[in-house]
């Protein structure tokens, strides 16, 4: 089938919503308000969050979603979708790498999309959304922080997936075991609220941290021409990553496209609305918070009047790959990042908790009102 391409600058006044004026600025709040809009809209009845209405999804992205509803506020939308977490865990507590609205579409287990939901599950505990003294709760992060320790290495990394018959795969992957660092940091905090000894999981967590500080090539598969790899150590670690300021450099000069955003690949010119954003994260999170919130506003020239933002497009020509596709975790990522740059922290976990503890008493009277019944 021959692909139908359409420019991004030759549709702009009918398909945006960004005036020059308004692209200045990072997030409005009524932009706000549309992404989550745009969000919630694409939440399947389960409380699945697919990458768009038409494709599958995965545990990692469908986390990232529901975060950004918890930091939005949409507060049922999230509540189903943490559900659809608790109640897709596997009998060994893992979780699949794809699904669909229907069921699994891949059975393999990728860990770090089995632990990154460790983080939408903390910011739905203490938003006060999810109960820490559910059942579910307490079976389900027994059983995953089992499966996942289960396949630690002796130098502290993890293979990236896993059979379903629990063959592991070979070789560790730089961002995915970074993400996983905030992950454990997460697992961590939601253990000790469930009064769960968490001292095998801290253990792994400090060696797992060590692999992603050094950031050595031979640790990892090598996926260096992938934007990700370079920022995601400096997510999770920020200014304790070696030679964090040489990540940057060389991100600005090998995958940023000025004016654009981050190219995911160093190989292409594809920019890409989520690699943007959690660059810009990156950024911020080790106080280069000027040049990050330049980075994030250059995601203005991806969205559309919804409110949804527009997975990548190719530079200069600006037109949509894939073709005028508008991925969910593309906006949640935005919405994210937002969040972030407006409460910079020493590392990302730091920057998304809630810093006012009076807001779960808050969020907790509305979840019980008949507002949402």
């Amino acid at each position: 089938m021959e692909r139908v391409w359409f420019s991004m600058q030759e549709s702009y006044d009918q398909r945006f919503c960004l005036s020059p004026d308004v692209a200045e600025m990072v997030l409005s709040d009524q932009e706000i308000e549309a992404t989550l809009d745009f969000l919630c809209s694409e939440q399947r009845e389960s409380g699945f969050i697919p990458w768009t209405a038409c494709s599958h999804g995965d545990p990692w992205n469908h986390s990232e979603v529901v975060i950004a509803l918890l930091l939005g506020g949409r507060f049922e939308e999230a509540r189903k979708g943490l559900d659809w977490i608790l109640y897709s865990q596997n009998q060994d507590g893992s979780l699949c790498q794809y699904y669909l609205p229907s069921g699994v579409k891949e059975p393999k287990r990728d860990l770090n999309c089995c632990s990154y939901p460790y983080l939408a599950l903390l910011l739905g505990i203490e938003l006060g959304v999810l109960d820490i003294d559910e059942a579910l709760l307490r079976s389900y992060m027994v059983s995953s922080v089992k499966y996942i320790l289960s396949y630690q290495d002796s130098a502290g990394g993890f293979p990236w997936a896993v059979d379903p018959d629990g063959q592991p795969y070979e070789g560790r992957l730089l961002s995915g075991s970074s993400s996983m660092v905030t992950s454990f940091q997460a697992a961590i905090e939601i253990m000790k609220q469930l009064s769960l000894d968490p001292s095998e999981l801290a253990v792994a967590e400090k060696a797992l941290s060590s692999l992603v500080v050094k950031s050595r090539l031979e640790n990892f598969l090598d996926k260096s021409v992938w934007a990700m790899d370079w920022y995601y150590p400096i997510l999770a670690k920020g200014a304790e990553v070696e030679e964090y300021q040489h990540r940057v450099s060389h991100l600005f000069a090998d995958n940023f496209e000025p004016g654009y955003g981050v190219c995911c690949l160093s190989t292409s010119r594809w920019v890409t609305t989520a690699e943007t954003a959690e660059f810009a994260m990156a950024l911020s999170i080790v106080g280069r918070q000027v040049e990050a919130e330049n980075v994030l506003k250059m995601t203005s020239q991806m969205r559309w009047r919804d409110g949804s933002y527009l997975t990548g497009v190719t530079v200069p020509s600006m037109r949509s790959f894939p073709n005028g596709e508008r991925s969910t975790y593309s906006a949640a990522a935005v919405i994210i990042a937002n969040s972030v740059l407006s409460n910079p922290g020493g590392e990302l976990l730091t920057s998304l908790r809630p810093k006012a503890p009076n807001n779960v008493t808050k969020i907790c009277t509305i979840l019980n009102s008949s507002e949402l019944t």
